[in-house]
């Protein structure tokens, strides 16, 4: 039985694990085409919004879905789960009124303290989709909670294929017509309420096919109900404070950018393309934490499965085991695309703004990264605290450092704000959960890391400075050199990292198709 139910966890996580790396990449990959459509300025208009819709995603998603979940899975009474969640709903519904009517009616005032107060019909067209929240949130977290992940994962995947689908559409026509920025961004944001709905339908249809339900009326217990708004808002938040942790950064830049570079001296204009070219390293780091993501994502069940049967050391080799690889492939990544980020700008966005810039916000990958590793193993022991004080004083110094460092600095204060904020996050989460954590890191190995990532950024760079000057610098040849360092850099790294012993054989092998790899290298150095 015990076996069957370890199966059943698994099978889901792998389940939720694949759709959400799924909707990761399309969430990532339509803004190169978006933006390519729209311009720098339509891509500012767009993104200067859009942590407002990514707040709401996470929380509807990837935040108090994960907290109800843990909720549900205590209690074996489906009346007594059913009772929770109508009572949850209740409570979100007020929370999410509250957030609504706030957008809804200080839009003017918050699109002014962005620094552009033509945002404001942007702001109330993604206000929408909050009202789906708490019938998102609660079914997606009891789903979950009873095993059964195909409602999240259908709609998840209906989700962002339909808003997608929204966007690109409006793309195309704003393209065509030449149609003002703002109205682009505004019909753009529409697509979030629009996903939302088809969501929600998924899974009000799945909820009706368990048959009988207790009524949808608020419970008359009211210590039991302000007992659970305070666990939703301080275990739930903190659920959701980690999980949309990149996101709320992006928010204090659209507070702090853009007001920075017009008191730097720049036109509205002028910082709007500034923003436009600086907000395409968003995108380049959703890319960057996909697989960091799916690898947290996935370990989750097992490691909380681990500590909960009291299995210390395969908790403590699964913690190691996720932190050096999930780091491996983070610094990896960033390095790569640090080394390459000229021809990745010019390929995927057409153009060489901010290649600089860009290069230095992708290290964030890195920090965001080990920040989801410490989420992966405190969650699972149980432990918010520790990641709650760290990403409320991350976010902290970021407000402060952002707008005299964009002054002093141009954007680049922006992307070296972010990287220091997330360092206070990593540093106060580890050394507050230092119980759990104090095992996880191998600092004499992340100094040999930082070592052969240099050595292969100053490789690959080489090779493509010297194809560039033969090859010329259009966009096809951009895509030519990344074809031939991306594979070079690869073998190098892969190569001197085997060499250095950075991974166990353990570790080596978690990562995708390193076994053949490996299996290849072992019979060539048995024929020397």
């Amino acid at each position: 039985m015990k076996n069957n139910s370890a199966q059943k966890m698994v099978q889901g996580a792998t389940i939720l694990t694949l759709t959400g790396i799924v909707a990761k990449v399309l969430s990532a990959v339509y803004k190169i085409p978006f933006q390519n459509l729209v311009g720098n300025v339509g891509f500012y208009v767009y993104q200067q919004v859009y942590p407002i819709y990514g707040i709401g995603m996470t929380i509807a998603l990837s935040g108090l879905p994960v907290f109800i979940s843990h909720l549900v899975a205590q209690n074996d009474d489906q009346q007594l789960n059913r009772r929770l969640i109508s009572d949850l709903q209740w409570i979100l519904i007020g929370l999410v009124l509250i957030i609504f009517i706030g957008l809804q009616l200080g839009d003017r005032t918050i699109a002014g303290w962005m620094g552009d107060w033509q945002l404001a019909p942007v702001i109330r067209a993604v206000s929408w989709m909050f009202l789906f929240t708490p019938f998102l949130a609660t079914g997606r977290g009891y789903f979950q909670g009873t095993g059964n992940m195909y409602p999240t994962a259908y709609s998840q995947v209906v989700e962002q294929v339909v808003r997608v689908t929204v966007i690109l559409s409006v793309a195309v026509w704003a393209s065509k017509d030449y149609i003002d920025p703002y109205i682009m961004g505004r019909n753009a944001m529409l697509s979030a309420p629009i996903a939302a709905a088809f969501a929600t339908l998924i899974i009000l249809l799945a909820r009706n096919k368990l048959g009988s339900w207790p009524d949808n009326l608020p419970s008359n217990n009211g210590t039991r109900v302000a007992g659970l708004l305070k666990q939703t808002l301080l275990e739930g938040g903190t659920v959701c404070l980690v999980a949309a942790v990149m996101v709320l950064l992006q928010l204090v830049d659209s507070f702090s950018v853009i007001k920075g570079l017009v008191a730097q001296g720049f036109s509205l204009n002028a910082a709007q393309n500034i923003k436009g070219a600086y907000d395409r390293g968003q995108t380049l780091v959703q890319f960057g934490l996909v697989l960091g993501t799916a690898a947290t994502t996935s370990s989750l069940p097992l490691l909380t499965r681990f500590y909960q049967q009291t299995y210390q050391l395969s908790f403590a080799r699964g913690a190691k085991t996720l932190a050096h690889v999930s780091i491996f492939l983070a610094v990896a990544v960033s390095a790569g695309m640090a080394a390459l980020m000229p021809q990745i700008n010019l390929v995927l966005f057409a153009s060489h703004d901010q290649d600089f810039v860009l290069a230095v916000y992708g290290m964030s990958v890195i920090f965001a990264t080990a920040l989801l590793v410490q989420n992966s193993i405190l969650q699972s022991v149980g432990s918010f605290y520790p990641l709650m004080v760290g990403v409320l004083t991350g976010i902290a110094v970021k407000m402060v450092l952002t707008k005299p460092m964009v002054l002093g600095m141009g954007v680049l204060g922006a992307s070296v704000s972010t990287i220091l904020a997330l360092v206070v996050m990593v540093l106060i989460a580890n050394w507050l959960g230092r119980r759990w954590l104090r095992f996880v890191f191998n600092f004499e190995k992340l100094g040999r890391l930082i070592v052969i990532s240099l050595i292969m950024m100053l490789t690959v760079n080489g090779i493509a400075n010297v194809l560039t000057i033969y090859l010329g610098t259009g966009r096809l040849m951009a895509i030519g050199i990344l074809l031939i360092t991306v594979p070079i850099g690869v073998v190098e790294f892969l190569g001197l990292s085997y060499r250095a012993r950075l991974l166990t054989n353990r570790e080596w092998l978690t990562i995708p198709f390193m076994k053949k790899i490996l299996k290849r290298m072992g019979k060539r150095n048995a024929t020397r």
